[in-house]
């Protein structure tokens, strides 16, 4: 499965994403704003949109658990040891997205259409 460097490697792909602190502990941010934790423990926070929290944990419990503000689901917790690298990197783009402005959102899909359009081309 993944561990620390597995994450940093990740993390550091998505666009305008630097290394910090969050509560005196190794975040990740991006536009300023915490997107990935690093806990004591090992265990990995990852913020997330409220209605994406239940499902994302539903697909992997052993691996996964809601964290909760109050009533309010934020995001998840992840132990790197019990989730594969490609599984870490959906969960880590999802985080990003829900901290992300909308310009750097609108970049990478913009990104993505055109490098479909040349793989496409190159493809005939």
């Amino acid at each position: 499965m993944t561990d620390l460097e597995d994450l940093r490697e990740i993390v550091l792909t998505l666009p305008a994403t630097t290394e910090g602190t969050h509560f005196r502990r190794p975040a990740y941010l991006v536009d300023r704003r915490s997107f990935v934790g690093v806990q004591d423990d090992g265990r990995v926070s990852l913020t997330m949109a409220a209605d994406q929290v239940a499902g994302v944990v539903a697909e992997d419990p052993a691996a996964l658990a809601e964290v909760r503000r109050g009533d309010t689901p934020v995001g998840v917790t992840v132990e790197l040891a019990k989730v594969d690298r490609a599984r870490l990197a959906e969960l880590v783009e999802l985080s990003w997205r829900s901290k992300a402005p909308r310009r750097l959102l609108a970049d990478r899909e913009a990104g993505r259409r055109a490098g479909c359009g040349r793989a496409e081309r190159r493809a005939r």
